[in-house]
C-alpha cells in the first residue's frame, strides 16, 4: 500500500489553516461592522464635534441615515426643502436622546448668498459627519435631447453643486481637528450604462469620483471619505 506524501499533507494542512484564518477575519469584520461600529464612530470622529449634518434628510436614505446617526449618539442637523417634514424628523431624533436641528433650504434654487446664510447657521455647531445625500431625478425617463435644459441644469445644481459646496465648507474645519467623516451618495446608475437617465447618472458618477479622490487626499488628515452606490430605493426625489 503506497505511503502518503508528507509534503502533500502539509500543503493541505496549510490550505486548511489559511481558509480558517480567512473565515475568522471575515467573521471579525462582520462583528465590527454590525455590532461595534456604533461605539467606534463616536470615538473616531468625536474629536471633530458632536454633530452630524444630513442633506435631503426628510425621507428615504437621508431619513434612514439621520436616525442611524442619532442612535449612534450624534446630534443631527437635518437640511431639506420642507420645514414641516424636517420638524417631524427632529422630533424623532430627540426621541433617540440627542439634539436635533432643522434648517429648511432649497438646494435647487440656492444662490451663493443663500449658502453663506446656511453656513453661518452651521457655524453654531461642530460638524463631525457630513452626509451629502440631497438629490433629484427626472420625473420620468426620457431621451436626452427631449429633456429641457432647465431640468438637466437642476440635476447638476442639486446633485453635484450641493455636494461640492457642503464639502468645501466642512473640510477646512475637519482638517483643523484632524478628524471627520464625509459620505457622498452615488448610484448604481453611476457604474452601469443607464440610457434615458444620462444626466442623472452623470451626476452620480461625479459624486463617486469626487468622493474617491477626496478619500486619498484627506485620509492623511484623519478624515474618512466614502462614496457609495445604492441601487433602487423608493423615495420622493
Amino acid at each position: 500500500m503506497p505511503r502518503p506524501c508528507h509534503c502533500a499533507l502539509h500543503a493541505l494542512a496549510a490550505i486548511g489553516v489559511l481558509s480558517a484564518a480567512c473565515a475568522a477575519v471575515r467573521t471579525l469584520s462582520f462583528i465590527k461592522t454590525n455590532y461595534l461600529t456604533s461605539c467606534n464612530m463616536k470615538k473616531r470622529y468625536g474629536k471633530a464635534g458632536n454633530w452630524a449634518v444630513v442633506t435631503g434628510a426628510s425621507e428615504g436614505i437621508g431619513l434612514a441615515m439621520t436616525m442611524d446617526l442619532a442612535r449612534r449618539g450624534f446630534n443631527v442637523c437635518v437640511i431639506a426643502r420642507t420645514a414641516s417634514k424636517l420638524d417631524a424628523v427632529v422630533e424623532d431624533v430627540k426621541k433617540a436622546g440627542v439634539e436635533g436641528l432643522a434648517i429648511p433650504f432649497d438646494f435647487s434654487t440656492a444662490t451663493s448668498a443663500d449658502y453663506d446664510k446656511l453656513f453661518k447657521e452651521l457655524d453654531k455647531i461642530d460638524v463631525a459627519v457630513l452626509v451629502n445625500n440631497v438629490g433629484v431625478n427626472y420625473d420620468y425617463t426620457n431621451y436626452f435631447d427631449e429633456v429641457d435644459l432647465e431640468t438637466d441644469l437642476r440635476l447638476l445644481k442639486v446633485n453635484t453643486e450641493a455636494t461640492v459646496r457642503m464639502t468645501k465648507y466642512v473640510v477646512p474645519k475637519m482638517k483643523a481637528k484632524r478628524a471627520g467623516a464625509i459620505l457622498c451618495l452615488g448610484s448604481f446608475s453611476a457604474v452601469t450604462p443607464t440610457a434615458l437617465l444620462a444626466t442623472y447618472a452623470g451626476t452620480k458618477a461625479f459624486n463617486l469620483a469626487f468622493g474617491a479622490g477626496l478619500h486619498y487626499e484627506l485620509k492623511q488628515f484623519g478624515i474618512d471619505v466614502l462614496a457609495v452606490s445604492p441601487n433602487m430605493v423608493v423615495s420622493k426625489m
